[in-house]
């Protein structure tokens, strides 16, 4: 540490750009990686976001080089958020993570990283990226990944979640996204386009006319409600999340029904 501080790349007297020169040529003779806390401590102490992403590429090529197991330790994720945290910008945060793809990172270390993005769509992004790079996920993980997002993209992040697990595990974790219900959430993967049968139409007055329509016979049931009320075309045109126009429920899935 004494070499590591003792050279002009520590010395905030000086410029950033001075500095940065020190730090480049200090990494490239070195022959020992840099520490977790070092790293902190100089890329917190950059002024402008393009230093602080210089040096941190410059400090990575050495600990690379030097010691490569060292990427695999959590410390260095501690670092990655107080440099997004320090970042003016979403660009040099995004910059600042994409320097350490693929390395493995945890849910928990993912949730910090993310939750320093200003922009949702950058954080959807980085979510999408280390997807791949996770075993299963605990009920904690998925509640503490999906509070960070909100609209289309927490639908979004549900959906592959909920994709990645069989039924009864997802079930399990998603009661855990409280105030989002299983069913809503559910309706949300189920497609009306996949209904099939072909409609045919009902007698004028006849008490089987689809409630929407009133031309067409009622065959499509609306689960888990059970309510009969639509032809097949007008169920295809329901909005998502799917709700039963008879009593509001959520639906889950829906059949077709042959008289």
């Amino acid at each position: 540490m004494s070499v590591f501080a003792a050279g002009e790349m520590m010395d905030p007297s000086l410029s950033d750009t001075r500095r940065l020169a020190a730090a480049q040529y200090f990494f490239s003779n070195s022959r020992v990686a840099p520490t977790a806390d070092e790293m902190r401590q100089l890329m917190t102490s950059f002024d402008s976001d393009d230093s602080r992403l210089t040096a941190l590429r410059t400090a990575l090529a050495c600990v690379r080089r030097c010691n490569p197991r060292q990427l695999a330790d959590s410390g260095v994720w501690a670092i990655v958020v107080e440099v997004c945290s320090a970042m003016d910008e979403d660009k040099g945060r995004y910059a600042a993570v994409s320097l350490f793809f693929p390395n493995y990172i945890d849910a928990e270390n993912l949730s910090r990283v993310l939750a320093t993005f200003a922009s949702e769509s950058k954080r959807h992004s980085i979510f999408r990226h280390y997807l791949s790079y996770f075993k299963i996920w605990s009920d904690e993980d998925i509640a503490r990944i999906t509070t960070l997002f909100s609209g289309e993209l927490k639908e979004d992040v549900l959906r592959t979640l909920v994709n990645r697990r069989d039924d009864a595990a997802a079930a399990a974790f998603l009661q855990a996204l409280a105030p989002v219900p299983i069913a809503a959430v559910r309706s949300l993967i189920f497609d009306m386009n996949n209904l099939s049968g072909v409609d045919s139409k009902a007698a004028e007055g006849s008490p089987s006319q689809c409630a929407a329509c009133s031309e067409n016979e009622k065959r499509v049931a609306m689960v888990p409600c059970g309510h009969v009320c639509l032809c097949i075309a007008c169920a295809k045109r329901l909005p998502k999340p799917y709700a039963c126009p008879m009593c509001r429920g959520s639906i889950t899935s829906a059949l077709t029904v042959f008289y």
